[in-house]
């Protein structure tokens, strides 16, 4: 089965690229930018692109995104702001 990652960011210059690391067990990373004003956008673009932006109110698991066009059959929703310890590995 393959899975797909879902990040939601705001201004999580110091937190994206540990949150994407962690990650690297996905088959598929799809971060959502809700018009951050520092560098989360081209530090995410490091592990995932393209990047979308859109506003977000913080309500749908999955804002913007079609889970129809995920390239697996299982999302997760991932904290921008967290890591998934071991799963990297």
């Amino acid at each position: 089965m393959k899975i797909t990652a879902t990040v939601i960011t705001l201004n999580e210059q110091h937190n994206i690229a540990d949150a994407l690391s962690s990650l690297s067990w996905a088959d598929e990373i799809i971060v959502v930018d809700s018009e951050s004003r520092d560098r989360t956008v081209e530090i995410a673009q490091g592990f995932t692109d393209p990047v979308t932006k859109l506003t977000y109110t913080y309500q749908d698991p999955y804002p913007g995104v079609a889970i129809s066009d995920f390239k697996s059959c299982a999302g997760v929703p991932q904290p921008s702001d967290k890591t998934i310890p071991g799963w990297d590995e």
